[in-house]
């Protein structure tokens, strides 16, 4: 590796002076840079990664977490909940509804969200709820009761 910064602190300046935050990103030749990190903590939406390196792809995809945009999720409630903090989070089940409101859903048991949360929060509670919606139908949602390490 020749190039690495743990804050890209000139891209992100930069970035954030010329770019707008609804718009996209392209890292090209990222490697495992964590400029991807820090704009979805951000809250930029459209940021991709792209370099030759399938190892340092393996390594940002595994840096952050299982589903798309979860890096976000994951920070975000680490920087907003103290240390011995709750978060309670409830999403589609895995056997919840593949779609909400024509768009793809992500569906978890609450086995995954303890993992994908697990570098910043312990399990405390878990449940599995089948919601029934206006116009009839059951959805399973996990809900987690995690506490921010």
């Amino acid at each position: 590796m020749s190039w690495f910064q743990p804050i890209p602190s000139t891209s992100l300046r930069l970035l954030n002076d010329w770019a707008d935050p609804n718009g996209s990103i392209i890292d090209v030749g990222a490697g495992v840079s964590t400029l991807v990190d820090s704009h979805l903590i951000g809250g930029w939406q459209d940021v991709t990664v792209l370099d030759i390196s399938g190892a340092a792809l393996a390594k940002v995809r595994h840096r952050l977490g299982a589903g798309p945009h979860s890096v976000g999720y994951v920070a975000i409630a680490s920087q907003a909940i103290n240390p011995d903090g709750i978060l309670l989070l409830a999403t589609f089940g895995a056997d919840g509804p593949t779609q909400c409101l024509g768009l793809p859903a992500n569906r978890y048991n609450p086995e995954e969200l303890a993992i994908l949360f697990d570098d910043e929060f312990t399990l405390e509670y878990s449940q599995i709820e089948d919601h029934t919606t206006p116009s009839g139908a059951k959805q399973s949602f996990a809900w987690v009761v995690l506490r921010h390490k």
